[in-house]
């Protein structure tokens, strides 16, 4: 699911969806700045995946 902020300026998408690490590489070179929130859960069990992505 894709949700589009709606400030005055400055807006921004923010991705929701299952299996979203999958496309996590296209949706970061989308954008010059990116934030990723991941649970603990999450970042245990793909941890080296998003090793790989985030060292580009």
């Amino acid at each position: 699911m894709k949700l589009q902020t709606t400030y005055p300026s400055n807006n921004y998408p923010i991705y929701v969806e299952h299996g979203a690490i999958k496309y996590i590489g296209t949706y970061l070179n989308q954008f010059d700045q990116s934030f990723l929130l991941i649970d603990e859960y999450v970042n245990q069990y793909f941890a080296n995946k998003f090793d790989d992505i985030l060292s580009y």
